[in-house]
């Protein structure tokens, strides 16, 4: 992951590193206010904390496997915001 450049982080760049790195069920980068109403069974997503008004604050993603949740910060915040909990 050395790769990954010295900067905050773009929609663009984030989805060029899906399709590098090959990442199987990516369903999408979305925003608080824009996330999917129905979750499918198996997927992966990212998510930027901020509304889709905004210019973006902080990117969180999640792993979905049958019924287990996974949900990855890099801040370490132990639980996601109320809009993210599936």
């Amino acid at each position: 992951m050395n790769e990954l450049p010295q900067r905050p982080l773009t929609e663009t760049d984030l989805l060029k590193y899906v399709k590098k790195w090959n990442i199987r069920g990516f369903r999408g980068i979305f925003s608080r206010d824009t996330l999917p109403k129905v979750i499918h069974k198996n997927e992966k997503g990212i998510i930027n904390l901020d509304d889709s008004s905004g210019q973006g604050t902080h990117w969180v993603a999640y792993s979905k496997r049958n019924k287990v949740v996974k949900y990855f910060d890099s801040y370490g915040d132990l639980r996601p915001p109320i809009e993210v909990e599936i």
